[in-house]
């Protein structure tokens, strides 16, 4: 299995929240247009045949694989904290627990966005390493999305430094099956004028070594 990983030295993260994001909630008609439909699911041995592609089931596969224990090295921008070796232990659904999406539940707000046959997952993510502080032994729900690509997302309780608004990351597993591991750090919002606010934060790349 390969892994790629974003390299030492990536871009420190600019966001400008503006007041019209504020507004999003005076115009609730238009709403509707912005977002998925629930999603009709059923269990992934009882998908209807054909519907699961050999392509997401090699992600699947991929996303199976990364069950386990393993060494790694977290590897953030010049001038930030968090580089360092880790231990990542990742527990994956099985397939008995995943669901395959068969359709979009009509009956409630949103738009059909033809998510058929994309598979569903959980598991939970640990990070265990002196490089990261009070992060090191939190767990982390995992939400994998698995189609002819695959997007895992987990979030932290970023709440053991006030100085964090968020710690999250994500698993992109690639169509060639590649991986693509970043852990991501929102600080706190400021306060620039108005209604406008500043965010900065920093991105480092996971590798996943040898399996413990």
């Amino acid at each position: 299995m390969r892994r790629s990983w974003l390299p030492k030295g990536v871009a420190v993260l600019g966001l400008v929240i503006a007041a019209y994001l504020q507004l999003a909630g005076c115009i609730p008609d238009m709403q509707a247009d912005f977002f998925c439909a629930s999603d009709v699911t059923a269990p992934y041995g009882e998908s209807p045949p054909g519907l699961v592609t050999a392509q997401t089931q090699k992600v699947v596969e991929t996303y199976l694989g990364l069950n386990g224990d393993w060494s790694g090295q977290m590897e953030c921008p010049d001038g930030f904290p968090n580089s360092g070796p880790l231990t990542v232990s990742i527990r994956t659904d099985t397939l008995d627990q995943m669901r395959v999406v068969v359709g979009a539940d009509m009956t409630k707000p949103g738009i059909d966005c033809h998510r058929e046959g994309t598979v569903l997952a959980g598991g939970q993510i640990t990070l265990v390493g002196a490089a990261i502080g009070e992060l090191s032994g939190q767990a982390a729900a995992l939400h994998a999305q698995l189609g002819h690509k695959g997007r895992v997302d987990f979030v932290f309780d970023s709440s053991y430094d006030p100085g964090l608004a968020a710690v999250g990351g994500a698993v992109f597993i690639g169509a060639d099956f590649s991986l693509l591991n970043i852990i991501q750090f929102a600080q706190q919002p400021v306060h620039v004028s108005g209604d406008y606010y500043t965010q900065e934060g920093y991105d480092c790349g996971l590798t996943l070594g040898s399996r413990l």
